[in-house]
């Protein structure tokens, strides 16, 4: 899809732009003579002035807009009320410009100028946008951050695209030329640039990267080796882990000699988890770096937390290591690799279902489901998707990703299956009735349809048709979907209600992709798959699925309808079968998703429930007798006992398996990292030994990124991050290989934080999925293991808690400190006022008296009726003093808030 232009987003091209300037350099043009236009702007009498270098002299670094128009020129020669004699005003020069006052100002996607012409690639536009430093480095900032990610981790992730070192190099040289560079900073993953560099891989531009750290520590070759040995991401990765990871020799060699001039390069340091580089190398079947890291010091008898050498590690995924892996006196081994591919299926249609009018910077903020989250993730020129590791290199366009770009349209017999015909017709009509522009119609107030939207649903549903058909003729493993409209809350007759919300809508879905999938994998490859199974991750429950699978079952449906004379309601009989009356014995659905109120401090039915306010935990039970069915889908008994299949036994009026995980808000006081780590255990204690035990004959996903934790969507809910969808998806494969041969099908759906294009959460958190898919097909044949899952939970809760314990323990040594300096403050100024007052009574008790008093209670041991020359202690306000360091702690607990996500 082309992005010349903001056309593509919304149908039509764009009008006017309140940023410019950021319009420019987000261009794929490179213009720099258009981004002088709107960076060096004539003053007029009342603008900014220049310094003689002719560049403003201070630039508005703060994160809201100016509210001058960078726009507005004035050719008015100033000279208006000149006094005689007076010096002619510098802004009067014709060669004297002021900058743009938006040059560090970010748009609505919280993207600076800079990060804008860094993503697209345009070198003599950034280069340009630095110049202006070589006056005064605050004219342009290079610590902002959009998406977490600051310029030059922009860079390092733009490296990974094919044929972009060249590039990268240039802007990465002339960034590093600005005063404030810095090569350590984290991005909110806790990526330093150069470990992402490694991981694009690009050994060029690793090199390049320790030339500069050396040269900017003033030659110190030891900054070099602490680069390499920083702790990366985090759970505490490395650069070497990254290496190892993607399985680049030319990377880990280049770490290591350029990190072993200046000290020791740490080729067995551990991360959280225990795993060594060896470990990372070992897991991906990288023999050839194994080989390589073993040469350089690496023990191949290190155990990770699981006790697991690396050895066991590749044995645990269905690998065998050559003995020349860990054994540096063979000849190196080559890297492994099965030939079988992951199959990523598109089609440009789907880019064409508009669900806003067009899309301009500044203007009105579009749905958080438009065509921009294609756009970040399939694009040619940045999308995450595109990048070398899913792409093929440029000189080897046959990588591990085989792509379909013009999937096919969905037959109406498999949609028939899924949907009501009624329903489908009506969706198809309102499309149909729109002209072909950038019109839209709302189906509801939250989905909206243009005329090429129906289009764009059935395109959407027949890349899982197509993708069934890739993997069961042999073609691909395993495949991801990418495509809109998503389709999980769409039900058989489009909108699902609840109890908790009568009304219901259509959450952006037309029809139910994932669920058209299966009932076509399971119709037409009968002979070959009879059971199916759905796991859905989005963060709102698959409403629409969970009601397309219990379709599977006959019932009624009560529709009401209102008219200005009497409330008129009708009740339906629906089923809708994928093969036969077996079908509620071979279907599994399973969501995990927040359920509950937006807001846990006020209740749901005040504050409003978190859409769709369905989906509470539970697991259905089996359903063997008429009454049952009715308790549990209305009354249906009387139509159950006139079916003829129904009345043919017990076994056939069994439920499908529904497992839904409703996981709620975590409270105030709710442990730092430990929400994902119960959103884990869902899956290993209730979704993963349910799902083995179906066995199913293939697997598909409902791929929903909107359980981010900073995608704004989930109101705080489930609180993912990247890896814990690569995790969910490295397990689901497991599965699948256990059971159906690694058969997985994705389609994607929801997640919306979309921001920072290839650096955002969103772009991210899909290429961590694919990921996972990539190494199923390519590497991971290992099957699944309950006890190691089980393990593994065990370890991650105890790391959680640990770091728990260790961060109430320095809250508590802080409150220890607190209240032992205020104890001190407080007898300091008792002593004061003591000395104070024994001054002013000085001489009753003799000579030199008053200048030293004890402080205690009584009087003295006379007691006589005169006043004691010993004063009374005033108390000390421990209320107060609590108070105080309560305030403290808060504080210090607030200021460290961010730093527990883990």
């Amino acid at each position: 899809m082309s992005s010349s232009d903001e056309s593509s987003y919304g149908g039509g091209p764009s009008n006017v732009s309140k940023f410019p300037l950021h319009d420019v350099c987000d261009s794929p043009d490179d213009d720099v003579e258009a981004l002088k236009k709107y960076l060096f702007l004539k003053p007029n009498g009342s603008g900014k002035k220049t310094n003689g270098f002719g560049f403003d002299d201070s630039s508005d670094d703060d994160d809201d807009d100016d509210n001058n128009n960078s726009s507005n020129n004035n050719d008015d020669d100033g000279e208006g009320g000149k006094k005689e004699g007076e010096a002619a005003d510098p802004t009067d020069d014709p060669n004297v410009f002021i900058l743009s006052p938006y040059i560090n100002t970010r748009d609505d996607d919280e993207n600076t100028p800079l990060h804008l012409a860094i993503l697209r690639g345009n070198v003599n536009i950034v280069k340009t946008l630095l110049m202006v430093a070589n006056d005064n480095p605050d004219n342009i900032t290079i610590t902002k951050r959009c998406d977490g990610s600051f310029p030059i981790h922009c860079i390092a992730s733009l490296a990974a695209m094919a044929g972009t070192t060249e590039k990268c190099t240039s802007m990465l040289l002339a960034l590093s030329a600005h005063p404030h560079f810095d090569h350590t900073l984290k991005d909110d993953s806790g990526h330093t640039p150069l470990y992402l560099l490694t991981l694009a891989p690009s050994a060029p531009l690793i090199s390049t990267l320790l030339t500069l750290i050396l040269e900017r520590s003033g030659g110190k070759p030891e900054a070099v080796t602490e680069a390499v040995n920083a702790r990366s991401h985090r759970t505490g990765l490395r650069p070497l882990h990254a290496a190892a990871k993607v399985g680049s020799l030319e990377a880990a060699k280049v770490l290591v000699e350029r990190g072993n001039e200046g000290g020791k390069v740490e080729v067995n340091v551990s991360d959280s988890f225990g795993e060594t580089p060896l470990h990372s190398a070992a897991f991906p079947g990288a023999w050839d770096v194994a080989h390589y890291l073993v040469s350089v010091g690496a023990d191949s008898g290190k155990t990770n937390k699981r006790g697991l050498t690396p050895l066991e590690v590749a044995s645990r995924r269905g690998l065998t290591p050559p003995a020349a892996a860990f054994d540096s006196s063979l000849p190196p081994p080559p890297p492994f690799s099965f030939p079988s591919k992951t199959k990523v299926l598109c089609h440009e249609i789907c880019s064409s279902h508009f669900s806003c009018p067009p899309i301009v910077r500044g203007g009105m903020e579009p749905p958080p489901e438009n065509v921009r989250r294609l756009h970040v993730l399939i694009n040619k020129e940045n999308g995450t998707l595109r990048t070398q590791e899913f792409n093929g290199s440029a000189e080897d366009e046959e990588g591990d990703v085989v792509w379909e770009e013009k999937c096919r349209r969905a037959d109406i017999a498999d949609v028939l299956r899924v949907h009501d015909y009624t329903y489908v017709e009506k969706v198809s009509r309102i499309c149909l009735t729109l002209p072909d522009s950038p019109t839209i119609a709302q189906v509801d107030p939250d989905t909206a349809v243009s005329r090429w939207s129906f289009e764009a649903a059935l395109h959407a549903a027949g890349s899982l048709t197509e993708a069934v058909d890739a993997i069961m003729n042999g073609d691909a493993r395993n495949a991801f979907c990418a495509v809109r409209p998503p389709g999980h809350h769409a039900g058989p007759r489009g909108v699902v209600t609840c109890e908790n919300d009568e009304a219901g809508s259509h959450g952006f879905c037309l029809l139910n992709n994932v669920a058209i999938g299966a009932a076509y994998a399971r119709n037409v490859w009968r002979s070959k798959i009879k059971k199916v199974a759905i796991v859905d991750f989005d963060v709102h429950h698959g409403n629409g699925t969970e009601a397309c699978v219990t379709a599977l079952l006959p019932s009624q449906v009560k529709t009401t309808t209102q008219t200005p004379f009497a409330t008129i309601t009708s009740v339906d009989k629906t089923y809708h079968p994928w093969l036969n009356e077996d079908d509620v014995d071979n279907v599994f659905f399973t969501s995990t998703h927040g359920y509950g109120g937006r807001d846990n401090r006020v209740p749901a039915n005040i504050g409003g429930w978190f859409y769709p306010a369905s989906g509470p935990s539970g697991v259905t039970a089996n359903i063997t007798e008429p009454d049952e069915v009715a308790r549990v889908k209305g009354d249906t008994g009387a139509f159950l006992l006139s079916q003829g299949w129904a009345r043919m036994g017990p076994q056939y009026r069994e439920c499908c398996k529904i497992i839904n995980c409703g996981l709620p808000l975590p409270g105030p006081d709710a442990v730092p990292g430990m929400q994902r780590v119960e959103m884990r255990d869902a899956y290993r204690k209730k979704i993963f030994p349910a799902l083995v035990e179906f066995d199913p004959d293939i697997i598909f996903i409902s791929a929903g990124f909107d359980a981010h934790a900073k995608d704004s969507m989930n109101f705080g809910y489930v609180g993912m991050v990247e890896e814990d969808y690569e995790w969910v998806t490295r397990r689901l494969v497991e599965i699948a290989n256990t059971c159906c041969d690694g058969r997985v099908v994705s389609c994607l759906e929801g997640g919306y934080k979309i921001h920072g294009k290839m650096v955002s959460p969103f772009a991210r958190s899909v290429a961590a999925h694919v990921r996972g898919l990539v190494d199923g097909s390519r590497v991971n044949r290992g099957g699944y293991d309950q006890g190691e899952v089980d393990a593994e939970g065990e370890a991650e809760r105890e790391m959680v808690e640990g770091r728990e314990r260790k961060r109430k323990e320095a809250l508590e040594r802080q409150r220890e400190e607190a209240r032992r300096s205020l104890i001190e403050m407080y007898a300091k100024q008792q002593q004061a006022k003591a000395a104070v007052g024994a001054g002013v009574l000085g001489g009753r008790g003799g000579e030199g008296g008053g200048t030293e008093m004890e402080i205690e209670e009584g009087g003295g041991e006379g007691g006589g009726g005169g006043e004691s020359p010993r004063r009374k202690r005033q108390k000390v306000d421990y209320a107060k003093l609590d108070e105080e360091i309560a305030k403290e702690e808060k504080e210090v607990k607030e200021a460290k808030k961010g730093d527990e996500k883990e």
